[in-house]
């Protein structure tokens, strides 16, 4: 019985480092991670979870809304408007140019992030 046990925990040890292997995150900053070019922000508490984040040029970021009032992300400067976010909706955005865009929630200005785009 310890036997079955014992190979019964190599298994599952073993597919577990699989299965991390698999992965490709990669931390940006301190509480984002990255995967595969992709990163999310959260609109909770009539905030931009993270509110200031710095990517590479070709990243796509997305943005969830989980609350329950509408939302936008709206940078006029950069020409970005995802238009309404309903509570659950999610929206993209590939950033293509370096440069630092400022962005707001068109219903709640004081709602406010900043993304630098760097080579």
């Amino acid at each position: 019985m310890a036997n079955i046990k014992t190979v019964f925990l190599f298994v599952m040890l073993v597919l577990a480092l699989f299965l991390a292997g698999c992965t490709q995150q990669t931390s940006v900053e301190k509480g984002v991670v990255q995967l595969k070019n992709l990163v999310s922000v959260e609109i909770k508490d009539n905030q931009f979870l993270p509110n200031e984040l710095t990517v590479k040029k070709g990243t796509e970021v997305e943005w969830t809304n989980l609350d329950n009032t509408v939302h936008t992300v709206t940078s006029v400067n950069a020409g970005i408007d995802s238009g309404k976010m309903n509570s659950g909706d999610r929206w993209s955005y590939t950033f293509s140019k370096t440069g630092t865009v400022n962005y707001a929630c068109y219903f709640h200005p004081e709602m406010k992030g900043t993304i630098t785009v760097t080579e």
